[in-house]
């Protein structure tokens, strides 16, 4: 593939860039997923819990998204090794994308990283 608008970065040929890119897709398609059922079913039953399978699920595809973020570092090496040096931009542009999804990954499974209201920061608070 050619990347026509910024042909220096490379980033249509850095495999970190695209493992990075499609980990933070299926992260935020995990929470997009998540966050539907539980309209839908507030919508429909009035509840706001999230239904078991659905946890279920989430915890079976978590262990996937470790096992993810685990192995990018290597399209990293490879990558750096492969293209070295003419991509320390594109590279730079991958880990922060890389990064990003990290960040998607702790705060969809492990802690909420925003807290946009007095509910939200009083429940920090109590925990």
């Amino acid at each position: 593939m050619v990347n026509y608008a910024y042909p220096d970065l490379h980033l249509y040929s850095l495999f970190s860039f695209w493992s990075s890119f499609l980990l933070l897709e299926f992260l935020l398609l995990q929470g997009s997923i998540y966050w539907f059922v539980k309209w839908k079913r507030l919508k429909k039953e009035n509840t706001a819990a999230a239904p078991i399978r659905l946890i279920k699920q989430l915890r079976a595809i978590k262990k996937w998204n470790i096992a993810i973020i685990i192995i990018i570092p290597a399209a990293f090496i490879a990558d750096y090794y492969m293209w070295q040096p003419s991509t320390s931009q594109g590279l730079t542009i991958a880990a922060f994308i890389y990064i990003f999804a990290i960040l998607e990954y702790v705060n969809y499974f492990h802690i909420q990283l925003s807290y946009d209201n007095r509910s939200d920061i009083n429940s920090l608070k109590q925990s």
